[in-house]
């Protein structure tokens, strides 16, 4: 049986705030990540790409036009471009007056260093056999001590393996669709180092989570946004709950 003595010895239950705190702050901010940790939070999700000059930065769109006051193709752009834009705070009253910025993944892994919160690294944003790419991620999360506190999520086979063989101790997870994708990622994990299996709610079922514990004791759900469905995971023994609006 894999275990994780890093997360599990310090708190058995965590509960993921996605794309940082976004019930506070936007999405993929300093100030939703700074939400994440002050209200408890024990995980958070973001997304992560790219610029033009190499820069790893946050932002899950693949254009900044949603999240930001400008337009255009988000990794297409210098940092200096990317941080010239405003996140958008129009659902964010309390934060109208606030200027905010694209941050960059080091500005928001010095917010998370030291604070013993897991990093859910999305890596559906960026093709993870570019090298360039994947030296400066985990260089940067060995630099802020935070390599034995994230995981990666790499639904593309092809990725996830070139990734584990560069860094075989890379903790690594998927995302599977239905019963049968995650009891095929049960028998799959054994095949990493660091793995874990992650499903939707909408799967979740008791008898699957049972069945997931026969061969794991770290289980993921995501798309959580009921109290009752938490409480349940939990009391069945799920690890990691994923949400937007649920509350530590």
């Amino acid at each position: 049986m894999i275990r994780f003595p890093v997360w599990l010895e310090v708190e058995n239950f965590r509960l993921s705030a996605h794309r940082g705190a976004t019930v506070f702050a936007p999405e993929n901010s300093i100030e939703s990540l700074q939400e994440a940790v002050a209200r408890g939070y024990g995980a958070v999700e973001i997304d992560i790409q790219m610029s033009a000059d190499g820069q790893i930065f946050l932002m899950h769109d693949p254009t900044v036009d949603r999240t930001t006051n400008g337009t255009g193709i988000a990794k297409d752009m210098t940092m200096e471009k990317l941080k010239s834009f405003k996140l958008k705070t129009d659902n964010y009253p309390n934060l109208a007056s606030k200027t905010m910025r694209i941050p960059t993944f080091a500005e928001a892994l010095e917010v998370l260093t030291g604070q013993k919160i897991v990093i859910n690294v999305d890596g559906s944003k960026w093709d993870w056999t570019d090298d360039v790419f994947i030296t400066k991620v985990i260089t940067l999360l060995k630099e802020y001590k935070l390599y034995d506190w994230c995981f990666f999520v790499l639904t593309n086979k092809t990725q996830r393996d070139y990734l584990t063989s560069k860094y075989p101790d890379a903790c690594v997870t998927w995302m599977t669709d239905n019963t049968t994708q995650a009891e095929k990622a049960l028998d799959e994990i054994s095949a990493y180092k660091r793995a874990f299996v992650s499903m939707p709610l909408s799967i979740a079922s008791n008898d699957l989570i049972a069945e997931c514990r026969k061969k794991t004791n770290y289980i993921h759900v995501y798309n959580v946004e009921s109290q009752t469905e938490m409480n349940r995971l939990k009391l069945n023994g799920v690890s990691l709950v994923e949400t937007n609006t649920l509350l530590p």
